[in-house]
């Protein structure tokens, strides 16, 4: 089927009378009698069976109000034939115009963030976040939806759609206006500052007045990271209606093109893109050739001038890395093993507070159930936001200074904080600093 004609039928009947079940209630949010809360769009791969376990999870978060879609390039999608795609095209899958998976792993997750976010802002228009999870990423629904409605209850004069708001875990970077490349990680600002001086000298020098405006090291500034991250559909308007953006997005994608010819020479860009051959990473962590898209995107929200964002951080330790990645012969005990130890361990002891919510790199298709069922029974406070001023007193920011800083608590610290807010006044303003003592990247001092 050609690519043009296929992008006009992105949304089929579902054939699959068992699956129209499964994923009823997720399949237009404007019809449920539950509030849309958020769409989140799972990005990755053209796997049926990945999209099967992650409805375990899917299911529940329409119940509610968060809808779940799987965004595939339609590009994945063309290159199975036409009589057996047409059985597999299900109803809570859109089909993303942008490269494909064979264009490998330095640019498919920029080129597919970005189209998914520009494709929900216009199918999903009174959707008040779209956000985007991994294909290896399972998530605690009843906890999102618990702290998405507290932020919208928090300014209750102006509904959550009209805000600024950037929702995820939060981690500090420098980004290289020209490589596109990430420098100088940390998990607070004084500290990206200090590793980028320490390993990329030649671009970030150690004067601090110089770092925040190099092209080649601008920051620091925060970025939500990508196994799940949400915007504000105002905040998503912005970002889809920037032309910075767009140019920022194409440059990034043609720097990664493979030029070179068999004889040695340099292909010309219109050429190269014609062609459509890319780097390739080395490996999924590679910072030079992968182009991270959670990382561009909080890049562009910090230097495109964007004001009063509200950062809704989530609490350290929401997310965990578990021991799912297919390897191995005993790979599939192994995972299931490990789950049941880390989470089995917790409920016996009647602590069940350290839990995250999100489970993070299950590559195992047939763990996905698992880990879902096991973190969708973690437990969770009430969320309520402690908000300050975001403000760095040994570091200069790259941005953000108008900027709001709100996280939410563990459940064992949520009295801690009621008694503190309780001593010194509800709705009290603070300022956020980040210690160079301690821990930098989510420390609230008075």
């Amino acid at each position: 089927m050609p690519f043009n004609e296929l992008k006009e039928h992105a949304h089929w009947t579902l054939l699959s009378p068992e699956r129209m079940a499964v994923v009823a209630a997720a399949a237009d949010g404007s019809s449920s009698k539950v509030a849309l809360v958020a769409v989140i769009g799972i990005i990755g791969p053209d796997d049926a069976a990945r999209r099967d376990a992650h409805r375990s999870w899917a299911t529940e978060a329409a119940r509610r109000g968060l809808l779940v879609r799987f965004a595939v390039s339609a590009r994945d999608r063309v290159q199975t034939p036409w009589w057996q795609s047409a059985e597999r095209v299900e109803s809570d899958v859109d089909l993303i115009d942008c490269l494909g998976q064979s264009s490998g792993g330095g640019v498919i997750q920029l080129s597919l963030f970005d189209g998914w976010l520009r494709f929900a802002v216009a199918r999903f228009p009174d959707a008040p976040l779209i956000g985007r999870a991994d294909d290896d990423s399972v998530i605690n629904p009843s906890w999102l939806h618990a702290v998405l409605i507290a932020e919208a209850a928090r300014v209750p004069r102006m509904p959550l759609a009209r805000r600024f708001v950037y929702a995820g875990s939060f981690q500090w970077f420098h980004w290289d206006e020209e490589a596109f490349v990430p420098r100088g990680w940390g998990h607070g600002p004084w500290n990206a500052r200090r590793r980028a001086a320490r390993e990329d000298p030649d671009f970030c020098p150690r004067n601090a007045n110089n770092v925040t405006h190099a092209p080649r090291c601008a920051g620091p500034f925060p970025f939500a990271t990508g196994p799940l991250l949400l915007l504000s559909s105002a905040l998503a308007r912005w970002y889809t209606c920037s032309d910075a953006v767009r140019r920022a997005v194409q440059r990034a994608l043609d720097s990664r093109l493979n030029r070179s010819r068999a004889d040695g020479r340099r292909l010309p860009l219109p050429q190269a893109r014609a062609r459509g051959a890319f780097l390739q990473p080395r490996d999924a962590g590679d910072l030079q050739l992968r182009v991270f898209d959670d990382v561009f995107l909080g890049h562009a929200l910090c230097m495109g001038g964007v004001r009063h964002v509200t950062l809704l951080a989530f609490p350290a330790g929401t997310r965990a890395d578990v021991p799912c990645n297919g390897r191995g012969t005993q790979a599939a005990a192994g995972c299931r093993n490990g789950l049941n130890q880390r989470f089995n361990g917790s409920a016996a002891s009647g602590d069940a507070s350290g839990l995250p919510y999100v489970l993070h790199n299950v590559k195992m298709s047939s763990a996905l159930t698992h880990a879902a069922a096991l973190v969708s029974r973690v437990r969770f406070g009430t969320q309520v936001a402690s908000c300050a001023t975001l403000s760095v007193p040994h570091a200069q920011l790259a941005c953000g200074r108008d900027w709001t800083w709100c996280s939410t608590p563990w459940p064992h610290e949520a009295r801690a904080l009621r008694r503190r807010r309780g001593s010194k006044g509800a709705g009290a303003n603070r300022t956020l600093r980040y210690s160079v003592k301690r821990h930098d990247g989510a420390n609230l001092s008075g």
